[in-house]
């Protein structure tokens, strides 16, 4: 309701001719618009990311899983194929 009433006191003044304080303002709440609609557009974006580093973390544990358990053979292979 506030932004009806300023917005509309702004184009009364457009129209008694104090065209810069009325443009400023202008400027200045699309400027508000702008950064408000950008915050609420990146908050899921944080959420996935925090999701996907959750997802990430749990994948590197599984690679470091078989890495580990895979070492042994890999190490067994190594020292038979040095030894040929």
């Amino acid at each position: 309701m506030l932004i009806i009433l300023l917005a509309t006191i702004c184009v009364l003044a457009l129209f008694m001719g104090y065209y810069l304080p009325s443009l400023i303002f202008i400027v200045f709440c699309l400027f508000i618009f702008y950064f408000r609609y950008r915050q609420k557009k990146s908050r899921p974006k944080r959420i996935n990311m925090v999701d996907n580093k959750i997802q990430s973390e749990s994948e590197n544990q599984q690679h470091n899983k078989i890495i580990r358990q895979s070492a042994p053979l890999i190490n067994d292979y190594l020292s038979n194929a040095s030894t040929k």
